[in-house]
This record gives C-alpha cells, sequence and structure tokens, in this order.
C-alpha cells in the first residue's frame, strides 16, 4: 500500500514471502522439511521523488476589449495551477499606475485612453507574463430637454412668439421645433409667428449621436380684438407684467407699409420704473433703434407705461429685429402696432 503524503513523498506498506520448491535449505536451515519459506512479514518506508519544480504558465487572460469610464469590470487569468509548484504569486498591471493580486481582478478607468492590461505568475521555478489590450471610452450622454417654453402665453394672431429651450449631454446637440401650424425650425430658441387663432402643440426633439428627447409645449393663440384709447389692441397676458395687466393683443400682420409697428420690453404701472428701463436699451441697443415710454389705458382704466423699440414700417421688419437682437431682448418682448 503506497499512501501519497505530497507531490514527492509517500509511505509505503508492504509484506513480502518466498518459498522455494524443493528444499534448497534457502535460509541456511538443515531440517528435512520439503519446503524452505522465507519473506517479510510487514515493512514501512518512505519513498522520496526526485522530479524539477514546475514553473507556472498562463493559459489564457480574459476580459473585454472595450469599456465605458468609471464603468467597473472584470479580468481573469487560467493559469496551470494543478501542476505547478506552490506557492504562487500573482500580479495585475492595468497600465495607468495601477496594480492588483489575485488570480481575477476587479477595475474601472477613471480616463478615455487605450490601456495595456498586463498578468505575471511567479513561484520558485520561475515567472510567466501575459498582456491584453483595453480601450476605455467615455459613457454615453443622451440628450435630455431641461426646458421648453413658450411666451407670451396665450399669444395673439400675427404676433411673434419666442421658444426656447435648453437640454443636457453630449455634444454636439441638434434642436428641431415643429410649431403645430405645419412650420418648423431647427434653433433652440427660434421666433414663431401664428396666423390664425387656434390652440396648438408644437414639439421640440432634440437629439445628439446617443439618442435623443421629445417634448411638448400647448400655445393658445387668441383672436385679435379692436384697438384700445392709445391705439393698441385690446389686452393679453404678459408673462413680465407683475400688475396682472398685460399687453395688447396684436392683430395679424398687415402688407400694408402704412402701418407702424414697436416691440414691447417691458410694462409697468409706474413711469419712474419705465424711465431707468427705457434709458437702459438706449445704451444698450445700437443706433437707429429708437426707445421711447409710451402710456396706454386699457379698457379697464389701467394705466401702462410701455418701453417701446420702433417704430418700425410692418411687422417682418420687427419681427427681424427680433431675431437679430434676442440675446438683447427678453423672451416675453411682443409686438404693438403704434398709431
Amino acid at each position: 500500500m503506497d499512501i501519497r503524503l505530497g507531490r514527492a513523498a509517500s509511505l509505503y506498506v508492504e509484506s513480502r514471502v518466498n518459498l522455494t520448491v524443493p528444499s534448497g535449505a534457502v535460509d541456511g536451515s538443515d531440517s528435512g522439511t520439503r519446503f524452505d519459506v522465507t519473506g517479510q512479514l510487514l515493512g514501512i518506508g518512505l519513498k522520496v521523488h526526485l522530479t524539477a519544480p514546475t514553473p507556472p504558465r498562463i493559459i489564457r487572460l480574459e476580459g473585454p476589449d472595450t469599456l465605458d469610464t468609471g464603468t467597473s469590470v472584470t479580468f481573469a487569468a487560467t493559469v496551470n495551477e494543478e501542476a505547478a509548484d506552490r506557492p504562487l504569486d500573482y500580479q495585475w498591471d492595468f497600465g495607468d499606475g495601477a496594480t492588483a493580486t489575485g488570480r481575477t481582478a476587479t477595475y474601472a478607468y477613471d480616463r478615455p485612453g487605450r490601456y495595456v492590461v498586463s498578468f505575471s505568475a511567479r513561484n520558485r521555478a520561475g515567472t510567466a507574463e501575459a498582456s491584453t489590450a483595453v480601450v476605455a471610452e467615455p459613457p454615453p450622454e443622451p440628450p435630455q430637454i431641461a426646458t421648453a417654453r413658450a411666451a407670451p402665453e396665450p399669444a395673439a394672431a400675427g404676433a411673434a412668439v419666442q421658444f426656447s429651450a435648453a437640454a443636457t449631454g453630449g455634444n454636439p446637440i441638434a434642436y428641431e421645433w415643429r410649431f403645430g401650424d405645419g412650420a418648423s425650425a431647427e434653433a433652440a430658441s427660434p421666433i414663431h409667428t401664428y396666423e390664425a387663432p387656434g390652440t396648438y402643440t408644437a414639439r421640440l426633439r432634440v437629439s445628439n449621436p446617443d439618442g435623443d428627447d421629445t417634448r411638448t409645449v400647448t400655445v393658445r393663440v387668441a383672436r385679435p380684438a379692436g384697438a384700445d384709447t392709445s391705439g393698441a389692441a385690446a389686452a393679453a397676458q404678459n408673462p413680465t407684467d407683475s400688475s396682472g395687466t398685460g399687453p395688447p393683443a396684436v392683430p395679424p400682420a398687415d402688407t400694408s407699409a402704412q402701418e407702424r409697428w414697436g416691440i414691447v420690453v417691458a410694462s409697468m404701472s409706474e413711469e419712474g420704473q419705465a424711465a431707468p428701463v427705457a434709458r437702459r436699451y438706449r445704451e444698450r441697443l445700437p443706433e437707429p433703434l429708437r426707445v421711447e415710454v409710451r402710456v396706454a389705458e386699457s379698457d379697464r382704466g389701467v394705466r401702462r407705461h410701455r418701453v417701446v423699440i420702433g417704430p418700425f414700417e410692418g411687422t417682418e421688419a420687427a419681427q427681424q429685429v427680433l431675431r437679430e437682437r434676442a440675446e438683447m431682448l427678453p423672451s416675453g418682448a411682443w409686438l404693438l402696432r403704434l398709431e
């Protein structure tokens, strides 16, 4: 019986018997027996196997070819653990200065780039090394719409409506507005005019190489009313009017060159408040744009002091200024037909 104690040693237990026929006095006995027997009833010993140590051998490395930065992934190595001498020492080098131990390792790269991942296994008999390449890429950033709005709301038929939007995500981000009346624009903050009263659903779509997002904005367009005592039309809501008495609704655009139009950038009840606002716009806007304060009285007897840029000959000229000076004007600016 051979009992293995390890890779290089074993313990054995044995019994031996020798039978000689006819008797040849093998054992030195001079007896007259027919058979002569010699042997060992029980023997115990230790066997030692003298073999060379076995170095490690890397069979394969497993890991991704590409990964997203900030995402943890696992690398694994297969070695000849059964045959190689112990102890075995394993070491990983991820190519960016970071290291790890063990036959498997989990790691996340913080920066994009191409990295060489190296693995080594060593024991007293030698060292084995292998490597693999991995590319870390920025994670996808599909766009998300943060804000989407239209002003003024409600608006008057023929009046300019300022749309504005902001989105987050990876650049470049493309904006596309569909205004619900068949018209569209490819800009974050376009200006659009609805010619007929009604309720319109404007749809915004933003997109980048990683995806897209959509949002809708409802715009109510009122029918134009008659002019008030200042020569303007009946009142409609103005988001910038803190008193609740909004700007007059604007009639549809008239192609007649005899009509004069202005851009209202502020409306307030106190003349003392309107004067510094007008002065500020005079300093900001280039010549020959004029800025003045006009007083109007609504059908409820409320006096309003409006800061007006103009006059312009026709709505198209006023809308062109709205488009060209959008960064200088408030999002709630609206058109007013002047006397």
